[in-house]
């Protein structure tokens, strides 16, 4: 009854419920069966795929389909020897799990359990089994760089950067830079996510020829980027059973001067006697850059051949004495921030120098003055070449260097010689007797050349005094 063994108890009554009465029966001779049949179709898993350092004290498996109230016997082995472990109990549940079994003393190998179930009338199933493999890796161990300093825009070769396992397993390696990139050795590496040289990525290989790159390590900071815990490099190392713990190293970044950049237009054309603008509307317009120039002094030095110039403004911006004050100058030498420089030549105006034509420079040298970084102070500069068109001048200044003639002189008597000023080399000029205010006694005169001649006999006692009014024309030069 209920699963009990009953065989071997003497029986002479039955006592039967029928409709909720009972009814007794006398039994002669009766006899219970014995029960032969052996639990049967059930199984057990070890729950570890892996059995190593961090699990082996702690192994369990897990029954299904055993039969609730019979008693299990298990046995773990090793294919590396050493003494098996063993441990019984009670099943209380079909699925039932039996935890916390420690095989520590079990070496590494293929592990075997072997679980048998044993019901009350000391029936025993077949051996359920499975395995396991136990190997006690050694977790790898990630060392970080030693040196942390670096410099802006320089690359700082690592010292110290390796991964140790006693296993010597294969490593892959994983790598995040954070304000710049990492270089390693490339020998037998084969590198994934971004690639080396990157930001991002992994590199594999034996434990050899992984140290064999780290030692190589380079570390370049992201372009201008500068300042304290400004950068780091983190990684990790697996070794195809576990991964090590994260190394990092946190780089301070020193400072180094950029050099200040002018920034100039091509050569320029302007008329004679006609200032030249360099704005951005003209689309030639003359800036200062410098990255790290901040707020800190700046000095600018402007000089030009064969003209002045003038600045947009002088606010914010202070002169060298005897360099100029910002208003038609052949040299100026000043100094303010960058914004301050940049807007006092936002429209700088170059002004030839009067009647001027032919090829005028303008010269600017820009200094940063070393306010930034070290490396000292930093200059740029840069000629702007510019070509003065030579435009017609007109002529002015007429003179006669003779204004008297006696009378009675035949017709055609020279009465003197025409000049003109003119600042256009090589000009030839042509003389007109014309019409208006002072041209009351044009007729009696002529003009051949240059010469200015009588076209009538004079009689002092008639007219003493006579007025003619002269155009000059020049060639066109």
């Amino acid at each position: 009854e209920g699963g009990v063994n009953n065989a071997t108890k003497p029986i002479d009554q039955l006592e039967i419920n029928i409709g909720g009465g009972f009814v007794y029966l006398n039994v002669d001779n009766f006899q219970f069966c014995t029960d032969t049949e052996a639990p049967s179709g059930y199984t057990a898993t070890i729950d570890q795929d892996l059995i190593n350092t961090a699990n082996q004290n702690s192994v369990s498996f897990t029954l299904a389909g055993a039969e609730v109230g019979s008693s299990y016997n298990y046995t773990f082995s090793s294919s590396g020897g050493g003494t098996n472990v063993t441990g019984s109990g009670t099943v209380v549940s079909s699925t039932q799990q039996v935890s916390g079994i420690n095989l520590t003393g079990l070496p590494d190998g293929t592990i075997t359990l072997s679980v048998t179930l044993t019901d009350p009338s000391s029936n025993t199933g077949t051996a359920a089994t499975d395995t396991s493999i136990k190997l006690l890796n050694n977790v790898p161990i990630a060392l970080p760089p030693t040196n942390t300093s670096a410099f802006e825009d320089a690359f700082l070769d690592l010292n110290g950067m390796a991964v140790s396992d006693p296993d010597g397993d294969n490593q892959l390696v994983s790598f995040t830079i954070t304000g710049g990139i990492l270089t390693i050795g490339t020998q037998n590496i084969s590198f994934g996510g971004n690639g080396n040289g990157s930001s991002s990525f992994t590199a594999s290989g034996t434990l050899g020829d992984i140290n064999t790159a780290l030692a190589q390590a380079r570390f370049r900071p992201t372009s201008n980027l500068f300042g304290i815990d400004a950068a780091t490099i983190r990684f990790t190392s697996n070794d195809g059973f576990s991964s090590s713990e994260e190394a990092s190293a946190t780089f301070d970044i020193e400072a180094v001067n950029d050099p200040p950049l002018l920034i100039i237009p091509g050569f320029q054309v302007t008329d004679e006697d006609t200032p030249l603008v360099f704005s951005s509307a003209n689309s030639n317009q003359i800036q200062i850059e410098d990255i790290d120039a901040g707020t800190g002094p700046m000095n600018l030095e402007i000089s030009a051949t064969n003209g002045t110039f003038t600045l947009a403004t002088i606010q914010n911006i202070s002169f060298t004495p005897g360099r100029g004050d910002g208003t038609d100058d052949p040299r100026m030498d000043f100094s303010g921030t960058l914004a301050a420089i940049n807007s006092a030549i936002s429209t700088l105006t170059f002004t030839p120098a009067a009647n001027f034509s032919g090829e005028a420079t303008l010269e600017l040298i820009i200094s940063d003055l070393g306010s930034t970084g070290l490396g000292g102070t930093l200059t740029d500069m840069e000629t702007i070449r510019i070509v003065v068109t030579a435009q017609n001048d007109a002529p002015t200044d007429i003179l006669l260097d003779n204004s008297t003639v006696s009378e009675n002189e035949p017709v055609g008597t020279t009465v003197g010689i025409f000049s003109a000023t003119d600042p256009d080399t090589g000009d030839t000029f042509t003389y007109t007797l014309v019409p208006g205010t002072g041209a009351d006694d044009n007729a009696s005169f002529s003009i051949s050349g240059n010469e200015l001649r009588t076209s009538q006999d004079f009689d002092f006692s008639v007219k003493n005094s006579y007025s003619i009014r002269i155009r000059v024309t020049d060639s066109g030069n």
